[in-house]
């Protein structure tokens, strides 16, 4: 009876995932590009606008309303950086992360600043993470060494060594996921700090490690570095980075893994249909999970896009890989997101918005960008 009622379950699944599918991927759907020829590293919603952080082109502000990009390049009277790795955004203030430290902007003086580091030397200086919990008021910031918290009504900040023993790269903080209100989720370079908030202030100690030790990921590659996290009812689903060359060919191995919050790990690789088996991003539509892939070269040790690879949510296997429906001009997708009517996705080619509210279109075709609605102000430069 059980096997039966397993049976019905997936069949189910299955059956959703169509409807799901051939709704979103029925075509032609309105793509609408932004910021095209920048390369988008990271993007957040503050109220009906866009803040863009881009590698090579700064920071912009996109207006919904007004369907204007705006620049706050040095030449607008903004900060002179132009590769800014992450950014993140409250009522008050935008933050945005570079390899030079913290730039700020008051959004009431509309003016900008600049805050560095003083531990760490110049690699502490390096900001690749950013995360602003609404709950509790705090900015954490994750830095190549070490990592910080502000209190942002206080404009306190305070920092934290996170290496175990003598393992440096546990303290190179990557990215942060905060899970229902509850856990904060501390990437690294060499694993997985999980704070519960409910213990209080935070100290290092009081977290939860995990690692490829011990079981967990399945225990494959020399380390662990995860880019992505997706929290399920039943599961947590991990991206992880490729990082393997012909001097360590098992380094960072990569894939999507899904844990089931007890002891089983299943992984979905290029071996079961992944495009690329490095994962940048990943988000949830429906009763899938849509992971944004890359191919590491060994040799010459650089990544290549591979798009987009869709996974069914309750037995782990791919859907459908890099669809070529999908079309348009990016493969490289940093950062996704699905706010229940449009798709976002943040490529080497701009910062992608894709309307999938109405159920009766139709996807396939050419790309379809109307001249009339592209965004008003200057393009970036190539």
């Amino acid at each position: 009876m059980q096997r039966v009622i397993s049976m019905v379950s997936i069949i189910r699944s299955f059956i959703f995932s169509v409807i799901l599918l051939s709704s979103v991927f029925a075509g032609p759907p309105d793509f609408f590009q932004i910021a095209g020829g920048a390369k988008v590293t990271a993007f957040v919603k503050d109220g009906t606008d866009f803040w863009l952080a881009t590698y090579g082109n700064g920071i912009f502000r996109y207006d919904t309303k007004s369907n204007e990009l705006i620049s706050m390049n040095e030449e607008e009277g903004g900060p002179k950086d132009r590769l800014i790795d992450c950014i993140e955004a409250n009522d008050d203030f935008v933050w945005a992360g570079t390899s030079d430290g913290l730039l700020i902007y008051d959004k009431e003086k509309e003016s900008w600043k600049k805050r560095k580091f003083a531990e760490g030397g110049e690699y502490g200086n390096w900001i690749r993470g950013l995360k602003y919990d609404e709950s509790t008021g705090l900015l954490w910031i994750g830095r190549f060494i070490n990592m910080t918290i502000l209190n942002v009504k206080r404009q306190k900040y305070e920092d934290f060594n996170l290496a175990r023993g003598n393992e440096s790269s546990t303290n190179n903080v990557k990215r942060f996921f905060i899970e229902e209100d509850r856990y904060v989720w501390i990437i690294t370079e060499g694993g997985i700090y999980k704070f519960d908030k409910t213990f209080g202030d935070f100290e290092p100690s009081r977290c939860e490690f995990i690692s490829n030790k011990d079981g967990a990921f399945r225990s494959e590659g020399m380390k662990v570095s995860v880019n992505s996290i997706l929290f399920d009812n039943e599961f947590i689903w991990f991206g992880n980075q490729d990082f393997r060359s012909l001097e360590m060919p098992d380094y960072n191995v990569g894939g999507v893994y899904r844990f089931n919050r007890m002891a089983k790990w299943d992984k979905v690789d290029s071996r079961s249909g992944l495009r690329g088996d490095g994962v940048y991003s990943m988000m949830r539509i429906g009763n899938t999970v849509w992971a944004a892939t890359y191919e590491f070269d060994k040799e010459i040790k650089k990544e290549y896009g591979r798009g987009v690879t869709i996974i069914d949510r309750n037995t782990a296997k791919v859907i459908s890989s890099n669809p070529k429906d999908l079309n348009i001009p990016a493969n490289q997708f940093y950062a996704m997101e699905f706010d229940q009517k449009y798709i976002w996705l943040a490529s080497e080619n701009g910062l992608w918005r894709i309307d999938v509210s109405t159920p009766l279109a139709s996807w396939g075709g050419k790309k379809k960008v109307d001249p009339k609605k592209e965004p008003k102000g200057k393009k970036p430069k190539k």
